[in-house]
């Protein structure tokens, strides 16, 4: 794709064509410059996701550059979201329409691969908006938040984080696409399904045969433990048969016991069910959360409300439950 664009002295040819391994330095380069913006990108990983960047050239010069990344990454992949990401244009260029015709070309190609919806964290929303991108909550990319969100080493919450969540659904000819919402409920495109089945990475607390619990990344109280199922998918309460509940139940009495052995004041469980409940993930699992001594009175739900420092305070939580457990 060749067009003339005027610059403030001078008329510019822009090339927007996709990546080669020439221009992995100068991508590499683009990216470390715009630190606030963007997460930084080790020279090795953008050789070898070169075929992902499309790159913007203007006067012979590299000036823009966008990738992208197939979500989730285990699962059903006909039924994937894909994420847009490193999207950049030299702060010199901007305000030329690079930066629309940079993302439009993207959309385009991504279309190609026929994802359910093309999704992006901006902290520029309202441009993403004019493109056709619409604003979503996070939680329902928990997938994306779990398997990309929880290594950020910008912002240690990904729900306090200021990047806007926004999607843009493709056009298809064979009729409307899934929502994300409905690809939560399919079993081979669950997020805690793929968390059970150690596809996505998670600090764990308790696992047995049916059973796991693992740290939840947003915690209303730093230990906030999740239990689910690993035999059964099921969405809610009412639809999870009883056997299963109760192995639900039994676990969540031994974390709560852990919780006071750990040294914590009490605890409180929680089951959320269906969206209007408070229920993130569609898949069925109890909150087990310690109150630490002295912090009476009703809990005060607002997840993320109490994030962890780094990992290594996450880690460390999970292996003083887990100590407890033992």
């Amino acid at each position: 794709m060749n067009c003339k664009i005027k610059g403030k002295s001078e008329k510019a040819t822009v090339t927007i064509r996709q990546a080669d391994l020439r221009d992995a330095r100068p991508i590499c380069a683009l990216i470390k410059s715009n630190p606030l913006e963007l997460i930084v990108r080790p020279l090795g990983d953008i050789v070898r996701n070169i075929d992902r960047f499309t790159v913007v050239y203007a006067g012979g010069r590299l000036v823009g550059c966008a990738s992208y990344s197939v979500l989730p990454e285990a699962g059903n992949f006909t039924k994937a979201s894909i994420e847009m990401t490193s999207v950049a244009i030299r702060k010199s260029w901007r305000g030329r329409g690079l930066g629309r015709q940079l993302v439009e070309a993207m959309v385009e190609r991504i279309s190609r691969l026929r994802p359910v919806q093309i999704i992006v964290l901006t902290y520029t929303p309202e441009f993403f908006r004019k493109i056709g991108f619409e604003r979503i909550a996070k939680q329902d990319i928990m997938y994306k938040i779990y398997s990309g969100c929880m290594n950020c080493t910008k912002h240690s919450n990904p729900f306090t984080c200021p990047e806007v969540a926004m999607a843009y659904t493709p056009k298809s000819d064979d009729g409307p696409t899934e929502t994300a919402k409905g690809i939560l409920k399919m079993n081979d495109n669950c997020l805690f399904c793929k968390i059970a089945a150690g596809t996505i990475p998670s600090a764990k607390v308790y696992e047995d045969d049916n059973v796991l619990a693992f740290l939840d990344i947003a915690p209303v109280e730093k230990g906030h433990t999740l239990v689910i199922s690993k035999r059964v998918h099921s969405e809610a309460l009412i639809e999870t048969p009883d056997d299963v509940l109760a192995e639900l139940f039994a676990v969540a009495r031994k974390i709560g016991a852990a919780m006071m052995k750990a040294g914590f004041g009490g605890f409180n469980v929680v089951q959320n069910n269906y969206p209007d409940g408070g229920q993130a993930i569609p898949h069925i699992h109890l909150h087990v959360i310690p109150r630490e001594k002295g912090r009476k009175g009703p809990l005060a739900w607002a997840s993320g409300s109490n994030p962890y420092a780094d990992d290594a305070e996450r880690a460390a939580y999970a292996e003083r439950l887990r100590a407890a457990l033992a």
